[in-house]
C-alpha cells in the first residue's frame, strides 16, 4: 500500500479533503446510532445487502452503441435508503466504495476522497428523500419500505434523491479538481454532464422498478435473488478470466507476429549494410508524424507496419548493387527501383487490414511527380506513403552507407528543407522538423540512437569481430559483405596482369577478411624445391622480403610439402634462431597453399601479435580468397613470362630490337617532358652469336 501523504495537494485541496472526511465521519456516527433501532430481520436484510454490495460493486452497466453507463453500486445505495433508511444507504455506500478501493494503485488519497464524497452525496440524497416524503430528516424517520405512499409522490421522491446524489457528487468532484488550477468548475461540470446524466436517469428508473418488485414479492424476495446474483457473479468472473486469458493469448500472438516481422525486416536491411536500428527509427518517426497529424488508428497501424517492411522488396535487388561503394550506373539505379513494386506485391499476399501495401508501394513517389513506380504527384500519393518517405529519407541521411559516411543532423535538416515541395510534401517536412527533437528523444530512450563510427567500420574491422560476436545482423552483414568483396576481388584481379600489382591486391583483400600483423606471399622457383618471399606486408616486411625457404622446412615449408593449410602452430617454426627476437612478438600463425588447376605455385602465411589463435572462420575466408588469387597470380606470372619472351632474343637472352624500340620511345617521351636531349650509341659485334 502506498504511504498516506497529502503533500502533493495544495492548501485548498487539503481543506476540502479533510472537510469531506469530517462529513463522512459525521454520517457514519449517526448511522451507528440509527442502526441500533434495527430489528433482527432488518439486520439480516442489512447483512445480505452488504454481502451483495461487495459482490456487485465493481460492475458497471454499459448501454451498447452509446457512451452511457451507470454503476450498480448506486442502485444498491438507493434501494438501501428506501428499505433500510438513511443508515442503511450510507453503510451500503461506504462498504461498496471501500470494497472497490484499490490500495495498491496510485493516487490513493484521491480514491479515499471519492469514498468520502460518495458518502456525503448519499447522506444528502437520503435527507432530501425523507424530507420530501415526511418533512423529517432521514435519521429521525423510519425506512419507507413497503409503506403506503402515493405512487406519484414516491417516484418524485426517488427522482429527487437520484438528482441530489448526482449533483452533490459531481459538484464536490468538480470543486476538488478545479483547485488544481487547470479547469474551472463549470468546465468540469460540463465535461461530466450529458452521458452521465442519462446514466442517472436509467438508474432512477431501475430503482423504481426494483422497489415495486420488492413491494409485490416482499422483502424475502431478496433471499431468492441471493443465489441467482451469486451464481451470476461467479459465472461473470469465470467469463472474465477466460476472456482475459484469450486476450493474453491474442496479445502474445500479436507480439510474436510483430517481433517476427521486425526481425525479418532487420535481416533484410542487413543485406543493404543498414544498421540494426534503421527500421525501428523510421517506425518511430513515421508513427510520430502520424499521431501529430491526428491520423486514424488504422493509418497509424499502416505506418507502424509499413516502416518495418518498406524495404522488403530489396530481396529482388542483387547484393553487388546494394553494397556497391561507388555511384550506381543508370542501369543499376533502374534495378533498385523495382524494390517498391516487388515489396508491395509480396505484402499483397498477406492481406493486411490497414493500408500497408500502398504505403510501401508509393513511399518513393515524389511531390513533384518525378518518383517511382507510377510517377504520382502531390495529393495523389497516399498520405501514409508521403509520411514514410520523409521518415525513411531522414534516417537514411543520418546513417552511414557503403558509398558514403553518415550525415550530420543539421545537414540532414537542411537537405529535407531544400527538398520540401520537390521530393517531399512540405507540410509533412514542416511537422517532422518541428517535432524532431521529441522524436529523437524517443529514439534514444528506446536504445536506437545514432552512433557515428559504429556503422562506418572497414571490412577488416567488421570481419575481425568474428570472434565472440553472435549478433545475427552483423553476421548477415558480414555474409553479404563477403559476397560483394569476392565479387570485387574477381573483378579487380581480372583487370590486373602485373604480378606486383596482383600481389599487392591479394594482400589488401586478405586484410578485408582476416586480421594480421604480417603477411608473406611465397612463390616456388623453377625447381619446385625452394620458395621465395615475393611480397611482404606489415611488421618486419623489409626483413622478410626475398626470404628463401626449402620445401618441407618450417611451418610454411610443411604447407608447401603437404599442400594443406595449418593454423595456430608456433610461429617460430618459420624463422631461424637469429630472428627469434622479433618473432617473439607473434602469438598466432596461419598458412595456406596457393593451388591453381591442381598445380602448387606457392603459399601465403599470416602472423598476428594480437590474436590468440586463428579460427575456422578465418581459415575458410582465407581459403576462398587464395583460391581466386592463385588463378590471378598464375595469369600474372604467365603474362610476365610472355612479355619477357617477346622482348628477349631467344639465342642470346638479351633484349631484342622490339625491346630497344620500346625503350627508345620511353626515352623520347621523357626527354620531351623534361625538355632535355639524349644520345643513341649503336655497336655491331661480329661473331657474338
Amino acid at each position: 500500500m502506498k504511504k498516506f501523504s497529502l503533500s502533493e495537494y495544495n492548501r485548498q485541496m487539503k481543506i476540502l479533503w479533510f472537510a469531506m472526511l469530517a462529513v463522512s465521519l459525521f454520517a457514519l456516527g449517526f448511522t451507528a446510532l440509527g442502526a441500533r433501532s434495527y430489528s433482527i430481520s432488518e439486520f439480516v436484510v442489512l447483512g445480505v445487502s452488504l454481502f451483495l454490495s461487495f459482490i456487485i460493486n465493481q460492475h458497471t452497466v454499459n448501454i451498447p452503441g452509446t457512451q452511457t453507463k451507470f454503476s450498480v453500486k448506486e442502485l444498491m445505495i438507493f434501494w438501501g435508503i428506501i428499505w433500510l433508511g438513511a443508515p442503511g444507504g450510507i453503510l451500503l455506500s461506504a462498504s461498496g466504495m471501500l470494497a472497490q478501493l484499490d490500495t495498491k494503485g496510485r493516487n490513493i488519497n484521491h480514491k479515499l476522497f471519492n469514498v468520502f464524497s460518495n458518502i456525503g452525496a448519499t447522506l444528502a440524497a437520503a435527507e432530501v428523500f425523507y424530507l420530501f416524503l415526511h418533512n423529517k430528516a432521514g435519521f429521525l424517520q423510519n425506512a419507507v419500505g413497503d409503506g403506503q405512499v402515493g405512487t406519484v409522490q414516491f417516484i418524485t421522491a426517488i427522482c429527487l434523491m437520484a438528482l441530489t446524489h448526482y449533483l452533490v457528487n459531481s459538484l464536490i468532484y468538480s470543486i476538488f479538481i478545479s483547485f488544481q488550477g487547470d479547469y474551472s468548475i463549470s468546465e468540469i461540470l460540463k465535461e461530466n454532464a450529458g452521458w452521465k446524466a442519462i446514466g442517472y436517469l436509467l438508474l432512477t428508473a431501475a430503482t423504481v422498478l426494483m422497489h415495486y418488485v420488492f413491494v409485490y414479492f416482499g422483502i424475502a424476495f431478496g433471499l431468492v435473488l441471493l443465489p441467482v446474483i451469486v451464481t451470476g457473479h461467479l459465472a461473470y468472473q469465470l467469463h472474465n478470466r477466460r476472456l482475459a486469458q484469450k486476450t493474453r493469448e491474442i496479445s502474445e500472438a500479436s507480439r510474436i507476429h510483430l517481433a517476427t516481422v521486425e526481425v525479418l525486416a532487420t535481416a533484410i536491411d542487413a543485406r543493404d549494410q543498414v544498421g540494426i536500428g534503421h527500421v525501428r527509427r523510421v517506425q518511430i518517426y513515421a508513427t510520430g508524424i502520424g499521431k501529430t497529424l491526428n491520423l486514424s488508428e488504422n493509418e497509424i497501424d499502416a505506418l507502424r507496419t509499413g516502416a518495418l517492411l518498406h524495404d522488403i522488396g530489396k530481396l529482388a535487388v542483387p547484393d553487388h548493387i546494394l553494397n556497391k561503394p561507388g555511384r550506381l550506373t543508370p542501369a543499376e539505379t533502374e534495378k533498385t527501383k523495382v524494390h517498391a513494386s516487388v515489396g508491395a506485391a509480396i505484402l499483397e499476399k498477406v492481406g493486411f487490414a490497414c493500408p500497408v501495401v500502398p504505403t510501401v508501394k508509393y513511399h518513393h513517389e515524389t511531390w513533384d511527380g518525378s518518383g517511382y513506380p507510377e510517377g504520382l504527384q502531390g495529393a495523389e500519393i497516399p498520405l501514409t506513403a508521403r509520411i514514410l518517405a520523409v521518415a525513411d529519407a531522414y534516417d537514411t541521411l543520418r546513417g552511414a552507407r557503403p558509398y558514403r559516411t553518415a550525415i550530420s543532423r543539421d545537414e540532414s535538416r537542411r537537405i529535407l528543407l531544400n527538398e520540401a515541395g520537390k521530393q517531399f510534401d512540405p507540410q509533412i517536412v514542416d511537422v517532422f522538423l518541428r517535432n524532431l527533437r521529441r522524436f529523437e528523444t524517443e529514439v534514444e530512450e528506446q536504445g536506437f540512437a545514432y552512433a557515428f563510427g559504429a556503422d562506418e567500420k572497414s571490412g577488416n574491422q567488421l570481419i575481425s569481430q568474428i570472434r565472440g560476436d553472435n549478433n545475427y545482423v552483423d553476421q548477415i552483414k558480414r555474409a553479404n559483405r563477403e559476397v560483394f568483396t569476392l565479387y570485387e576481388l574477381a573483378r579487380e584481379f581480372s583487370s590486373s596482369l602485373n604480378l606486383q600489382e596482383t600481389l599487392e591486391l591479394f594482400a589488401g583483400k586478405i586484410a578485408d577478411f582476416v586480421p594480421f600483423d604480417t603477411c608473406t606471399i611465397y612463390l616456388l622457383d623453377e625447381t619446385n624445391e625452394f620458395a621465395k618471399v615475393v611480397y611482404a606486408e606489415g611488421k618486419n616486411h623489409t626483413v622478410l622480403k626475398n626470404k628463401r625457404i626449402k620445401v618441407g622446412d618450417g611451418a610454411t615449408g610443411y604447407v608447401l610439402e603437404k599442400r594443406q593449410a595449418v593454423q595456430n602452430i608456433n610461429p617460430k617454426l618459420d624463422f631461424p634462431a637469429s630472428q627469434f627476437k622479433f618473432v617473439e612478438e607473434y602469438s598466432a600463425m596461419a598458412s595456406l597453399p596457393l593451388i591453381t588447376e591442381e598445380k602448387l605455385i606457392g603459399a601465403v602465411s599470416l602472423y598476428s601479435c594480437e590474436l590468440l589463435g586463428y579460427q575456422e572462420e578465418h581459415l575458410r575466408l582465407l581459403e576462398t580468397v587464395t583460391r581466386i588469387a592463385a588463378d590471378a597470380i598464375t595469369k600474372s606470372i604467365q603474362h610476365t613470362e610472355t612479355e619477357t619472351r617477346a622482348l628477349t632474343d631467344p639465342m642470346t637472352g638479351l633484349p631484342n630490337a622490339r625491346s630497344l624500340q620500346m625503350h627508345f620511345e620511353k626515352e623520347v617521351a621523357r626527354a620531351s617532358r623534361s625538355g632535355s636531349s639524349f644520345q643513341v650509341l649503336m655497336l655491331d659485334l661480329d661473331g657474338f652469336k
